[in-house]
């Protein structure tokens, strides 16, 4: 039996909502929806309009295709994806002996501003501005937990950013 859209979409919405330690409130207040409508998406009982999708799957990092359940669909949005492999480009040309944390921040900016710059890394990593900002600029260091969470974001190994 195939399984209804509505609640495909509700529970990848749950999925990636969860993932990011969102509650439904938080995703309420940052799309500006009325409180219970997230809830009502997750079971299914009422679905976004077209510019809501898009905006989630947006605000997800995650191809429209996912984020409505399709099985076989890829998890990233094509502008992640895209962003993703400039960085290992960019990344495959950084000498080993470099500070690295500094540098691939710059450079994740530099190739894909939209999916890693300044103002991204702090929703994404849960961070002050100013503690991107050091580490930008070779003036501080990220926990072990944030650095694997920022190397999964990148697509890059953990180990390789904290070689120096």
């Amino acid at each position: 039996m195939v399984m209804p859209v509505a609640h495909q979409f509700g529970n990848r919405l749950r999925e990636v909502r969860t993932e990011r330690g969102l509650l439904q409130r938080d995703l309420e207040e940052a799309l500006n929806l009325r409180p219970g409508t997230v809830s009502q998406y997750e079971r299914g009982l009422r679905e976004p309009d077209f510019n809501l999708l898009v905006i989630m799957a947006d605000q997800f990092d995650v191809s429209l295709d996912y984020l409505l359940g399709r099985p076989d669909a890829k998890r990233e949005s094509p502008a992640l994806a895209e962003a993703r492999r400039r960085l290992e480009t960019a990344l495959s040309q950084v000498a080993t002996g470099a500070m690295r944390l500094p540098l691939v921040l710059q450079l994740a900016e530099q190739v894909a501003p939209a999916q890693f710059g300044p103002q991204r890394l702090v929703t994404l990593l849960d961070l002050p501005l100013g503690t991107i900002s050091a580490c930008r600029g070779g003036r501080g260091t990220l926990p072990e937990p944030t650095l694997t969470q920022l190397a999964r974001h990148l697509g890059i190994s953990p180990q390789w950013l904290q070689a120096e």
